[in-house]
């Protein structure tokens, strides 16, 4: 049953979906990224005081490489010739302490790699790299 016209004069019935799926899409990433954000800063914690209580030791090490290479060991600057000293004289205990590693991104792979081995042949085994996702850069 075609129609005596030659032209197709009837409108377009479909319609395309690509662009709504596109910006959908798009609309979950930022969503992705940016909840953690939203809920790291919301959770607001008033924790219980006791006076029998104990300050407790410190379970992470912290190392910031900046990019002149200048080594920090919880915001305290070092030299890199003795943290392994400094890492002998935390004991035995040194094997359940985690290191978390902030490099800054201009910061070569070997140096970051120098630091790490120096961590474990320390003992350390336990060794995290941060990165930057929450709008917070490295200090």
């Amino acid at each position: 049953m075609a129609s005596g016209t030659g032209g197709d004069d009837n409108p377009i019935a479909d319609i395309n979906i690509t662009p709504l799926v596109d910006i959908v899409l798009v609309l979950l990433i930022i969503f992705m990224i940016t909840a953690p954000m939203l809920y790291q800063s919301s959770i607001d914690v008033n924790l219980p005081k006791a006076d029998s209580g104990q300050q407790s030791e410190k379970t992470t090490l912290t190392f910031i490489i900046k990019k002149d290479g200048e080594l920090s060991w919880d915001k305290e600057k070092v030299k890199w010739e003795d943290v392994p000293g400094k890492l002998k004289a935390l004991g035995p205990g040194i094997k359940q302490r985690t290191a978390v590693i902030t490099a800054d991104s201009s910061v070569t792979h070997g140096t970051v790699i120098k630091l790490m081995d120096m961590l474990r042949t320390s003992g350390l085994t336990k060794v995290g790299i941060t990165v930057e996702g929450s709008g917070r850069g490295p200090n």
